[in-house]
């Protein structure tokens, strides 16, 4: 950036060449290349911003932007900086903000960004404020990071071994209804076909369902656009917010063939939270979840069973006669043997 200073054209505005700055300018200017972390100065009575090598991380392909007004260059999310900065200016006090969330277009998509910032006055040595430093640290990985570890939370939450596999899918719908998740659609897979047993944010209609299988568990999610999933059909509120989705297998690996024992989890990807590693984490590790949960109750339900039919084979087939009665003293179960007796 310092290179990028020096070579920019200041003859062309109002403050002149570097060597004709102000000191106060000159001395924030070089405090804030010399910084390793991101800091903007924004400057004069239009706010133009200066900022460092770090502050290029915010911009992404908006830089270069040296000498542009602040409320151009932050059009899309002026409406939440700019007050702070109008009551820095206005109170000649510093104002700090935590985690605070700025949208922000990177990569021609408006992105869902958060901000520990601080404004700090410049003044001049009359005392007269002539701008603002203003140092900033993202925080949006670690805002997502700690809202998506909640709902992982609630999904590992424990099951009654009484409640029917199924249970698992329908509790796990009322988790991911939340905002976090534009839309969702649970499938529970019944032989060779899939059953839908819960939604949120979309409808399901019937196709020929051929895309509901999703990739073997080593492979990467892809996420697939909406006219890729025929059938269905986003709620009116979800359209703007929503254009693509993955499709995960839940039990993946019980087959053998790549379809999951459990049934098939459709997500929908939120617009302004970009693909990457640490969503796909998210993504992979609701979907072990909810299939985990649901292949262990199904286990537990098949030897609870096989229990069962094992001890009415040994009841019913003893030699011996066999009375259950109850804490009433009521006789509730013979076998064969008992009645002959």
């Amino acid at each position: 950036m310092a290179r990028v200073l020096n070579a920019f054209d200041w003859q062309s505005t109002e403050i002149g060449t570097i060597d004709q700055w102000s000191s106060e300018l000159r001395a924030n200017v070089e405090l804030m290349l010399d910084a390793r972390i991101g800091m903007l100065i924004a400057w004069g009575p239009d706010l133009r911003v200066l900022y460092n090598d770090d502050y290029i991380e915010i911009l992404v392909e908006k830089h270069p932007a040296v000498w542009q007004p602040a409320a151009e260059l932050f059009q899309e999310s002026w409406a939440v900086v700019g007050p702070l900065v109008d009551q820095a200016l206005r109170t000649g006090a510093a104002v700090k903000a935590q985690d605070l969330m700025v949208p922000i277009v990177r990569g021609g998509i408006l992105e869902e960004c958060y901000f520990t910032f601080s404004f700090s006055p410049i003044r001049d040595r009359n005392g007269e404020l002539t701008g603002l430093l203003s140092t900033e640290v993202e925080t949006t990985e670690q805002v997502l990071g700690v809202r998506r570890e909640r709902i992982l939370n609630r999904l590992a939450s424990p099951f009654t071994t009484d409640d029917p596999p199924v249970e698992v899918l329908r509790r796990s719908s009322e988790v991911l209804g939340g905002s976090e998740i534009p839309f969702h659609l649970l499938f529970e897979r019944s032989g060779e076909t899939l059953d839908l047993i819960a939604s949120s944010g979309a409808i399901f209609e019937p196709s020929d369902g051929a895309w509901l299988t999703a990739p073997q568990p080593s492979s990467p999610l892809q996420p697939r656009s909406l006219d890729q999933l025929p059938g269905v059909r986003l709620e009116p509120e979800i359209r703007d917010t929503c254009r693509e989705a993955v499709v995960v297998e839940l039990g993946q690996g019980a087959r053998g063939d790549g379809r999951g024992q459990a049934g098939t989890l459709v997500l929908g990807l939120h617009d302004g939270q970009p693909w990457g590693e640490a969503y796909e984490s998210f993504i992979r590790r609701a979907g072990d979840l909810i299939g985990g949960q649901y292949d262990a109750l199904r286990l537990r339900h098949l030897l609870v069973a096989k229990a069962e039919d094992r001890y009415l084979r040994l009841f019913q087939n003893a030699l011996d006669g066999i009375l259950v009665g109850d804490l009433g003293q009521e006789i509730v179960e013979v076998n064969p043997a008992a009645c002959r007796i």
